[in-house]
């Protein structure tokens, strides 16, 4: 063990960000949507209108790959920010199931999906920022009108892009399912708090304080990936007011739509209606 320390010394991030990132694999430039709804139930590509292209992240050289649900009876926007695994087909269901609420516009991050360049915590955030860009300036909606979805570690990504922005507090609301606390945290969850030239990357709880948008988490009580009472105190650290915090008793870190039932969906759609 001692052996070890100074052969890490100083990488104590960067061995975080290679645990905290699992993208599947870049996808071929053949590969559809279409390929992928086999494990959506009840629907049929050739019926439904599913946008796919390819948008800038705000550092020009990253290309981004990305969907859009359209609703054409609502002018409100949801922006989807998914977790560390897979990529943006897995999320098919979820997203169907949002875009009745609104419209909805799901990011994959640098090395994800058919995106350009690797996955980095920076790079994320400044995906972040050009999935924002691109909503408001190309897809036309207006920030009161639009929310932000994080889950999991898609929730630091949507905290750490939205703290960057001048006009953060303009967005309508951010949906936080199954957040960390911090990078640190999660490291020392892991058994990994020793690890020589680790910060704290993703420090999600510190940025939340700057935050003034209204926010809604959900989070499972027996999360074992990211532990229910660390969502918990990131909702305490939340600035702003207008907070709404939902356990779903006995619930893991996947399938919380299902543990949770139709009051789920009820609490995502009172909270875009309010």
């Amino acid at each position: 063990m001692l052996m070890l320390v100074p052969l890490l010394h100083g990488c104590g991030d960067e061995i975080f960000e290679k645990i905290a990132f699992a993208p599947a694999g870049q996808l071929d430039a053949d590969v559809s949507v279409c390929d992928y709804y086999k494990w959506v139930p009840h629907r049929s590509c050739e019926h439904d209108e599913v946008e796919e292209f390819f948008i800038p992240s705000l550092d020009p050289q990253i290309k981004l790959h990305a969907l859009f649900f359209p609703n054409p009876e609502s002018q409100k926007l949801i922006i989807y920010f998914h977790g560390n695994g897979g990529h943006i087909y897995y999320r098919l269901s979820h997203n169907f199931r949002l875009s009745k609420f609104a419209n909805v516009f799901a990011v994959s991050y640098r090395g994800y999906s058919k995106s350009t360049g690797t996955p980095s915590e920076a790079g994320v955030y400044q995906d972040a920022l050009g999935a924002f860009k691109y909503a408001s300036e190309q897809l036309g909606f207006a920030t009161t009108q639009t929310y932000i979805y994080g889950r999991s570690l898609g929730a630091a990504v949507a905290i750490g892009g939205l703290e960057r922005l001048v006009q953060r507090n303009e967005y309508a609301g951010l949906i936080l399912e199954s957040p960390f606390y911090s990078g640190r945290r999660m490291a020392e969850s892991r058994g990994l708090g020793w690890v020589p030239g680790l910060n704290n990357p993703f420090d999600s709880a510190s940025k939340v304080r700057n935050l003034e948008v209204p926010a809604l988490f959900v989070h499972g009580t027996e999360d074992g990936v990211t532990p229910f009472n660390q969502g918990y105190d990131l909702y305490l650290s939340y600035a702003a007011d207008d907070k709404t915090f939902k356990a779903i008793k006995g619930a893991g870190h996947y399938g919380l739509s299902r543990s949770a039932g139709p009051d789920y969906w009820s609490w995502i759609g009172d909270f875009l209606s309010s």
